[in-house]
């Protein structure tokens, strides 16, 4: 008899084996291991964008730029989800575009006073005139260069930046101002917030 005999099926020393493969093969448990740590960290990734979200909401309500609370939102859940490229990219496209029909649309519902009664579209404009940053935006629009009407796209967005120009007068086409307003705003409000969320994702 001898000492490191082996027994039937395989079986050795260093641990049992059933048909050749080892009952302590780590490669058994394996993939479920492997799918709980994508599991935690799925949750983790989601919890951490819940996170940002309701910081960037809450900042935004104590500083009141409350559009800023709904439209930063899915930049940062896109930038979280894709990265920064493919999250910016998207947001600033689909944030260029709309602003840019909702601005001409505004003009045109600016232009459709029934009577001497002004309508809901031009009351939200007066308001948002008289605001500070439409202030500060109208006497960049007044200055009329591209580059005032690049600040006040910042400040007021590119809606309300061509709305306050088309009640200024001034000459430039209002499809052309209306497409440069848009394509800042949507540049520089997707590029903030896609480059905040990409230094926590």
């Amino acid at each position: 008899m001898t000492a490191g005999r082996t027994g039937t099926g395989g079986m050795s020393a260093s641990g049992l084996s059933t048909g050749g493969t080892s009952i302590d093969d780590p490669s058994a448990s394996g993939p479920s291991t492997s799918t709980s740590d994508e599991a935690n960290a799925k949750k983790r990734r989601t919890g951490r964008t819940v996170v940002v979200i309701g910081l960037v909401a809450a900042a935004k309500i104590v500083l009141l730029w409350a559009s800023d609370v709904i439209f930063a939102p899915p930049i940062i859940a896109l930038t979280a989800q894709f990265g920064l490229a493919w999250g910016f990219a998207i947001s600033a496209v689909v944030y260029s575009t709309g602003s840019y029909v909702g601005a001409l649309w505004v003009v045109r519902a600016i232009g459709r006073r029934v009577g001497a009664r002004e309508t809901r579209v031009q009351r939200l404009v007066d308001r948002e005139r008289h605001a500070s940053r439409g202030r500060l935006a109208t006497s960049a629009i007044g200055a009329g260069s591209w580059l005032g009407l690049a600040i006040s796209s910042i400040l007021v967005g590119g809606i309300i930046t061509t709305a306050l120009y088309s009640y200024a007068g001034l000459p430039r086409d209002i499809r052309v101002v209306a497409a440069f307003t848009s394509i800042v705003f949507g540049v520089t409000f997707a590029g903030f917030y896609a480059f905040n969320a990409s230094l926590v994702f």
